[in-house]
């Protein structure tokens, strides 16, 4: 009887053992991409202001960061492709206001909506 009782504890200790092994692992592996998106969306995000977390960071104007160039963006829409040289930003994007991301279709907009953030007081 002593035998199966170890056999079981052995069994149960190994099972516990590969799971907390693996979530480590799992936890560890932060991707590149993950760690990237994490940051900007840390630094940029505002939830209160309008437009996605995607829209908000491809319109960071922080193009001293090392993360600029990499910086995530929405797959579609009007910020889908923002611009990745530094040297090539106009002073016309650098002084958009975050609430040109405005969740819907910014690019319909002749202006940012009222009361945006960085928008005209």
């Amino acid at each position: 009887m002593a035998a199966k009782e170890k056999a079981r504890w052995q069994a149960g200790r190994n099972n516990t053992c590969a799971q907390d092994s693996s979530a480590a692992a799992a936890a560890s592996r932060t991707s590149l991409r993950n760690a990237i998106n994490g940051k900007c969306r840390e630094c940029s995000h505002d939830p209160a202001a309008p437009g996605t977390w995607r829209e908000q960071v491809a319109q960071c104007a922080v193009i001293r960061c090392a993360l600029w160039p990499v910086r995530p963006a929405p797959s579609g829409g009007p910020f889908a492709t923002p611009p990745r040289d530094p040297a090539t930003v106009t002073p016309a994007w650098l002084g958009k206001p975050h609430g040109w991301a405005f969740a819907g279709h910014p690019s319909h907009m002749a202006s940012p909506p009222e009361g945006a953030a960085g928008g005209a007081a």
